[in-house]
């Protein structure tokens, strides 16, 4: 998946930023530009986007700085296709999201094992969380480790059993 801008993108947009339609109605981040795509009118959806312009589109790339996304809507020609379109991307910012804060977790899990290393018990859910999951760890590097011996070993025996031949 693409990288994100730094930005939270499902976030609401600095104020002079917001999106004004038509009709005054005021929209600060793309999932209430997925909300309004539900009560908009076809003349006022066909005043944003048209063969002339995209504001939608232009909003989405200027603003949110979203490339994916705002090709997306330059394709779209109906309400319900914008909508479909915004409604993927924001589903696909909210999958990287959480990926992202597992791995962030998770580093911060790998690198707070002190209890693994002295002899007192883990104390905390938190903390006996942590202490499975560093052995988890060390129970995988050691099953590693075992099988590169092993190759080492077969491709040992296989040079030594080549130069005899």
């Amino acid at each position: 998946m693409d990288q994100i801008a730094q930005q939270d993108v499902l976030g609401d947009v600095k104020p002079e930023h917001y999106f004004i339609t038509k009709k005054g109605k005021t929209i600060k981040n793309i999932e209430e530009l997925h909300n309004y795509m539900a009560v908009i009118d076809e003349q006022e959806f066909k005043h944003h986007v048209n063969e002339q312009r995209n504001d939608f589109h232009n909003w989405i790339r200027d603003i949110h700085k979203d490339q994916v996304l705002a090709n997306n809507l330059l394709k779209a020609k109906t309400r319900v296709q914008t909508a479909m379109h915004i409604k993927n991307r924001m589903i696909e910012h909210k999958a990287q999201r959480e990926a992202q804060k597992k791995a962030q977790e998770e580093t911060e899990t790998a690198m707070n094992h002190e209890n693994v290393y002295n002899d007192q018990p883990p104390s905390s859910k938190h903390e006996k969380r942590e202490h499975s999951t560093i052995k988890n760890m060390d129970y995988m590097k050691a099953r590693v480790a075992e099988f590169a011996i092993g190759i080492l070993f077969g491709a040992t025996a296989i040079l030594i059993y080549k130069s005899m031949a």
